[in-house]
């Protein structure tokens, strides 16, 4: 969805919901942005 994640973040059904459906990443991002934070760090399975 692009918003903070609930209480049910990290629940199966939250996970399900996750790889059936498209990473809103710019919407998340832009979110972020709006309230305040300057400094991102990207996390992902691989170095580099």
């Amino acid at each position: 969805t692009g918003r903070l994640a609930g209480s049910g973040y990290g629940s199966a059904s939250y996970w399900l919901e996750h790889v059936r459906k498209p990473v809103r990443f710019a919407d998340s991002v832009a979110l972020i942005e709006s309230l305040g934070a300057v400094t991102f760090v990207e996390v992902g399975p691989r170095p580099g």
